[in-house]
């Protein structure tokens, strides 16, 4: 969410929402999960934003560790939130183009218990 903000300039929007779905396996196949993660009803937290969105080639790195596009932090974040997401079977979808803003869309099985 704090990318978003910092994505979007004055008069911009991050919008958030939360809901429970149906995952088929073509959805899975189309995004960054683990490789246990199976179909079924999952629970979403989408974060979108009207920023300027990004590039093939900055799509590419962004869940690389210290991979950054800003002038101060660390570029850990979307690695971790990926390590997270995996760690729970889940998945992680991200649409961005320049110019059109970008969705971060991560889903969790829904009642997955880690542990046994």
């Amino acid at each position: 969410i704090l990318n978003a903000a910092e994505a979007v300039h004055e008069g911009g929007r991050v919008v958030v929402t939360t809901g429970t779905e149906m995952v088929s396996q073509a959805e899975i196949d189309r995004s960054v999960h683990d490789t246990a993660t199976v179909p079924g009803e999952f629970v979403y937290l989408r974060v979108a934003d009207t920023g300027g969105g990004m590039d093939e080639e900055t799509l590419a790195k962004i869940f690389d560790p210290f991979f950054s596009t800003k002038f101060t932090g660390r570029g850990l974040g979307l690695a971790a939130v990926l390590g997270i997401v995996r760690g729970h079977r889940g998945l992680l979808r991200v649409d961005s183009r320049p110019g059109r803003g970008t969705t971060f869309a991560v889903n969790l099985p829904r009642g997955y218990r880690s542990g046994g």
